[in-house]
């Protein structure tokens, strides 16, 4: 049969099998491929997602990080690649867990990975930075380095009060860090009012942008 008739038949039966199921065509900036495995960012939007490639046809050579994808997709798994594109995206405020040289750990949200560093200029690690994803890797690392110590005294209004240090606005797209134990994803509700064993780090506008607890 030719695709485009696949295509509709795939869709018709899934409708009809399960009525339930979101699906539909969605734009997706790939992040980090592991075999069928894909980490994706939806367009405009900071969080990533885990999807399962099932189209056993799809050249999987031409998915790398770096790439816009156009796709027929659930809410975890990719049917069908309508179109790929080379693309250059930034994810902001990672924590850079470890550097091999070569390649680099990433902390994101609730997810782990790695990716090849093409940054010749960056040899850090355990920092917070924007980091540009493109040809399959990181094109490029900017350090946050505005970062204090502080006890937290309230968090509300879209605002952080932080003790002899001020009240500050943070970003849509805060993070938080967890630095101890084993991994797992913070958000601003796990953060201790009252305390002083988390450092927070701000952009150029003075917005904190990342918590890392300790």
């Amino acid at each position: 049969l030719p695709k485009e008739e696949t295509l509709q038949r795939m869709i018709a039966f899934v409708g009809e099998t399960e009525p339930d199921l979101e699906f539909g065509y969605r734009t997706l900036l790939l992040v980090s491929v592991s075999g069928e495995t894909l980490l994706a960012m939806k367009q405009d939007k900071g969080e990533l997602f885990t999807y399962q490639m099932q189209e056993r046809d799809a050249d999987m050579s031409m998915l790398i990080p770096g790439t816009e994808m156009h796709v027929l997709c659930t809410t975890d798994t990719v049917l069908y690649v309508e179109e790929t594109s080379p693309s250059a995206f930034s994810l902001e405020a990672v924590w850079i867990k470890g550097n091999e040289g070569q390649e680099l750990t990433i902390k994101y949200g609730e997810k782990e990975f790695a990716l090849a560093n093409y940054d010749a200029e960056y040899h850090g690690y355990e920092d917070i930075a924007d980091i540009v994803i493109k040809d399959g890797g990181i094109a490029s690392v900017s350090v946050y380095t505005d970062k204090v110590n502080a006890r937290l005294l309230s968090i509300r209004n879209q605002r952080i009060e932080l003790e002899e240090v001020g009240t500050f606005p943070y970003s849509d797209q805060i993070q938080v860090y967890k630095l101890f134990g084993e991994y797992e994803p913070y958000t601003l509700s796990d953060l201790k009012i009252g305390y002083a064993f988390t450092d927070f780090v701000f952009n150029d506008k003075k917005e904190i942008v990342a918590a890392l607890v300790s």
